[in-house]
């Protein structure tokens, strides 16, 4: 029951951001939320992600506060879970969601993404997220808040990237062809 709970939580959250803002504009919208889950610490920082050393978004502190909970640890393993919401005007709802799984370093590597990149070494690709170029995190990335992320903040500069990782591209398709033509 305590796993189902952090698992799900993430889509209700996209949900109910989602349908608010849906309400309140009349228009298709989408929404997202996305947090680390560290097995050893019971799925934390999970949800409070982005608060997790105690106010919202220092990212170096996050990491820090990370790094302190997990010294002496073994069991290394975590995923980024992410969800994405869209919510259409007459109440029809499309939520998808994705992880990245890994396990949690040591130290900081790497000087590229944001967040806890830094410390999220991916396995199958032998490298820390932040390590990795956009073109190497594309197959390694099922993570729907990267598709936000990448969507949004670059302004669209990336669209392919938006279809071709391994989240249910359909989905995300959908979503995004509902924003464009709302009809």
């Amino acid at each position: 029951p305590a796993l189902f709970t952090r698992i799900s939580i993430l889509p209700n959250f996209a949900l109910i951001s989602a349908k608010a803002a849906s309400t309140a504009l009349g228009l298709p919208t989408l929404a997202d939320d996305s947090g680390l889950c560290v097995d050893a610490l019971g799925g934390q920082p999970g949800i409070f992600s982005a608060r997790y050393c105690g106010h919202h978004g220092d990212d170096e502190a996050n990491r820090k506060k990370l790094l302190e909970n997990m010294q002496g640890v073994t069991n290394r393993t975590a995923h980024f879970n992410c969800a994405i919401a869209l919510v259409y005007p007459n109440g029809e709802e499309l939520v998808v969601e994705g992880q990245t799984f890994g396990e949690i370093l040591h130290e900081e590597v790497g000087n590229g993404g944001f967040g806890y990149d830094p410390l999220f070494f991916v396995p199958e690709m032998g490298k820390g997220m932040a390590e990795m170029t956009m073109e190497e995190k594309k197959p390694c990335l099922s993570c729907v808040d990267c598709h936000v992320y990448h969507c949004h903040y670059q302004n669209s500069k990336y669209p392919e990237f938006c279809l071709t990782t391994n989240m249910n591209r359909e989905a995300y398709k959908r979503a995004m062809d509902a924003l464009n033509d709302p009809e």
